[in-house]
This record gives structure tokens, sequence and C-alpha cells, in this order.
């Protein structure tokens, strides 16, 4: 079975996934997207390295050929990509993001949407969809046991589209904080915090895993999404997750941790329609003040469990099972 994947070298979310795809599948051959950001192809053995988002249709037919499957996350940057490989006999997986996987009649030509998220999962359609939380790399994110909540940690990124992962309203939070906590924020974008009990380290990591050296809780104050990698990241370090009370974040998330959004309302990206949440500061505060003054031991202690149960090790299997069952349709189509 020879798995093809067009994936990131930058250091996002996209990136990251891509990198732990790469290394955890054994994947044959990559056709890399070249970003903004800073970009790290050596991460990736044996890569077709682009300098555009938009590859050509010729390009990747010379990139489809010998492989049987073909793994896409978000986007395969050039939508014909799934037709051209549906006419070559390749087999397509895309890993759908519900907020940027619009309608478009292309998705009508991929086999299998492996949702990583619930809220993307009830968008795809029933016949050919599957739910496979996104793994986490327990090597290098092992687990620490917390006991008090003495410093939140907020990894901002790029700060998200329209604000999305509400880094304003957390630093504003901040001056209404009455416990004695403090609040570390790294960011990949300037950014600034006038606040003593906020530190901001501004820079590019080369190896994601080195955002998570130091926190005791995981802060996310999200306006919307779907699959937050952080937060699978935060579990399996044993960082108890504070994020938005909202779907699918809470069935899974410990209640009393979640922050009750101030105005939910639905609104529009692009052609697709979502629930915005948005924050008070007073609120993100007086939830952080809550948790401050408890022993947060059993929300680490939890959050361990689940971070090994969406580990490499033990999704792997159910990963590779999709992709063998697809492979067998296709011989027997064949």
């Amino acid at each position: 079975m020879k798995i093809g994947l067009i994936g990131r070298c930058d250091n996002t979310g996209l990136g990251n996934m891509s990198y732990e795809y790469f290394r955890q599948l054994s994947i044959d051959k990559v056709l890399l997207i070249k970003c903004n950001n800073a970009n790290f192809p050596e991460r990736f053995l044996n890569y077709t390295f682009y300098d555009r988002e938009n590859p050509s249709d010729e390009k990747i037919k010379q990139f489809l050929k010998g492989l049987d499957i073909l793994l896409t996350i978000e986007t395969p940057y050039n939508w014909n990509i799934y037709k051209l490989a549906k006419e070559m006999g390749v087999k397509t997986i895309l890993i759908p993001m519900y907020e940027f996987t619009d309608t478009r009649r292309e998705l009508d030509y991929v086999d299998l949407f492996m949702a990583d998220s619930r809220i993307a999962y009830d968008k795809c359609p029933e016949s050919r969809r599957v739910f496979i939380p996104c793994p986490v790399n327990r090597d290098v994110l092992p687990f620490k046991l917390r006991t008090k909540a003495k410093i939140f940690l907020h990894n901002a990124g790029h700060g998200g589209i329209f604000g999305r992962n509400g880094t304003t309203e957390l630093i504003k939070a901040m001056y209404y904080v009455k416990s004695d906590v403090k609040l570390i924020i790294n960011s990949q974008y300037p950014l600034e915090a006038d606040n003593p009990e906020i530190t901001v380290n501004i820079g590019n990591f080369k190896n994601y895993w080195d955002l998570w050296d130091y926190g005791d809780v995981f802060i996310l104050p999200c306006r919307f999404g779907g699959n937050f990698l952080p937060f699978n990241e935060a579990a399996s370090c044993g960082m108890p997750v504070m994020t938005t009370d909202m779907y699918p974040h809470n069935t899974y998330l410990p209640k009393e941790l979640l922050i009750e959004p101030h105005i939910a309302a639905p609104m529009s990206l692009g052609n697709i329609r979502i629930e915005m949440s948005f924050h008070d500061p007073k609120i993100i505060a007086g939830a952080m003040d809550k948790i401050a003054s408890q022993d947060i031991s059993k929300y680490s202690k939890l959050a361990n469990d689940y971070a090994e149960k969406i580990s490499w090790d033990n999704l792997r299997p159910l990963i590779l099972k999709q992709f063998k069952k697809l492979c067998e349709g296709r011989q027997k189509k064949i």
C-alpha cells in the first residue's frame, strides 16, 4: 500500500499534523506546500516541494503515479485533485475542517472523510465518513501531573482568522483576575501585553512540543472551531484545558473548566454558516479565579486518560484499517 500526502511544512496546526501523519504512517510520497511562514521541508525525507499553493494538474498527475491512497488535510490546494485521483485509480481521504471545507462539488469525488472533530463529522456525507480524533505523539508530549493552576498557558499562534483564539480578550481578562497567577503567551506574530503578570514569547519554535515546556492549565477562549489540536497536545502533557462552552468541546471536556461565552451568534465564513462566540474578559477572569483556588489533580488525570485514548499508538491501527479498506475496494473494482 503506497500512501501519498499533500501537506504543509510550516509551524502551524496543519504543518504539525502533516509532520506527524508523515512520520507515524510511513508515508511514501509527500507534496509539500510552501507557505509564507518559516518552512522546514527537511522534516520530510521524500518530498516534492512547490513554491506556490496551487500545483498544476500536470504536476499532480506526476505525483499521483504509483500511489494507492492520497491523504489531504483541510484542502488539496488544487481542487481538481480528487477527480484526477479517481481517474487514475487512487483512493482519496480528506481530513475536513468544518469551518473551511465547504460544500463544493469537487468533494463529491472524495472517497472518505476522516473527520477528527464531531462538528466536522456531522457535516460529512453519512456513507463516506468516519470519526477518528486527531492523534497525539505522547513520546514528545509526556504526561506530568498538574496540581495547582499557577501558570496559565496560551498559544496564540498567528492569532487565527477573525481572532478565533481569543487572545485579545484573554489579555484584557488578566486585569480582572484576583488570584496570584501568571499567564504565558506564545505568539508567532508581534504582540504586546502591558501587564507584569503576562509573559509574551514571540518567535517560531522549530519543534512544536517545545511550546509545552511551561504551564499548569492551557487556556484558549476560542470564538469558533472544531478541531483544536492544541487541546489534545495539552491533554497529553497533563494540562487541563479551559475553553469556550460550545459544541463539540462541551461533549468531552470537563464542564467545570468551560468558559461561558458572553454572546453566541450565527455568522458566515464564505458560504459556510458557523456559530461565533464572543467573550467578556470579566467572565474569563472569573473562570480563571475559580480554577486557581482548586486542586486540579483530577482534571490533570482526566486529561491524561483522554490523551492515552487518542495517542498515535492507539489510533494508528484504526487509521491504517481505514486505508486498507479503501485499498481492498480499489482492488475489487479493478
